[in-house]
């Protein structure tokens, strides 16, 4: 239990510092920004309840209906597109905009259908790529010859090195189209 104190400091910070990403990128940065100064803790909190909320909004539907339901008919894969489709944006215009009018689900349609064949580029190099990703975090590793605690840790930092790359490539698809989405930044 005291462990859970500091891995959810660690998962705020890590929340906060992938939007900065984000958020970087989209300014043009080309490197992961160097930020230890997460400023007052009202920002910090801000900025992961917000991106909690797209997460809870348009990620959390399909996971829960898989979970409650087990099976996977028409209805999961409807919250499955809802997902794909809307939690990209939704977390690009919430790191952007910082507010939750992002959250308006017609406010993300309009922004996919302004550059809709990037997006669409965008989403199937994702996938793409976390489909890579992912297939390399379980291949290749023989579970009974490595130890009980290096393939959790593996996997912990696959995911915070996707996540990071992920993060990056949102940003620059906003600093490539920002013209077209005519958000201001």
């Amino acid at each position: 239990l005291r462990f859970l104190g500091p891995v959810g400091v660690i998962g705020l910070y890590l929340g906060w510092y992938l939007a900065e990403c984000v958020y970087d990128s989209a300014k043009g940065g080309t490197r992961a920004p160097t930020v230890l100064d997460m400023g007052r803790r009202d920002d910090l909190w801000s900025r992961v309840s917000y991106l909690g909320a797209v997460y809870i909004l348009f990620g959390l539907p399909p996971v829960l209906y898989w979970l409650l339901m087990g099976r996977r008919d028409a209805i999961f894969w409807a919250l499955l597109a809802w997902a794909l489709v809307f939690l990209p944006m939704g977390l690009l215009a919430m790191v952007i905009h910082d507010s939750v009018s992002a959250l308006n689900p017609l406010f993300l349609l309009g922004s996919i259908w302004r550059i809709l064949g990037p997006y669409l580029g965008l989403l199937l190099g994702t996938g793409t790529l976390v489909g890579l990703f992912w297939r390399a975090g379980g291949g290749g590793v023989d579970r009974r010859l490595a130890p009980p605690v290096v393939l959790p840790l593996f996997h912990v930092l696959l995911g915070a090195y996707v996540s990071l790359v992920l993060a990056h490539l949102l940003g620059r698809f906003y600093w490539r189209y920002r013209d077209r989405l005519d958000w201001g930044i």
